[in-house]
């Protein structure tokens, strides 16, 4: 009867062992699973950012070409220009201002 209960035992810690084992093996299978779904959900995520990167650097590109922009130089001359139009406005006025003394 000891023998029997032994086998019995070890019969049974095989079972178990082999149900834990079958388990992890399903485990690690679902775990793969999330793994690889995970992996294509940040794959597709770093896709669609360079889409919207794209689209957007596309859009301001047709927006900077389609408006009249100017350099800072082109800006920075007609502001002088500007400026000494002014002064010789101040000039000229204050110049009729004597005049018409």
């Amino acid at each position: 009867m000891a023998m029997q209960s032994r086998t019995h035992a070890t019969g049974l810690y095989a079972s178990r062992k082999l149900h834990y084992m079958v388990f992890m093996q399903k485990d690690s299978k679902l775990f793969e699973d999330i793994a690889k779904i995970a992996s294509g959900a940040a794959g597709a995520a770093m896709d669609m950012k360079r889409e919207v990167e794209s689209a957007i650097t596309d859009r301001i590109e047709r927006l900077m070409a389609r408006g009249q922009f100017v350099t800072r130089e082109e800006f920075e001359v007609v502001k002088a220009m500007a400026q000494k139009a002014r002064e010789e406005n101040a000039a000229l006025k204050a110049e009729l201002e004597k005049l018409k003394r």
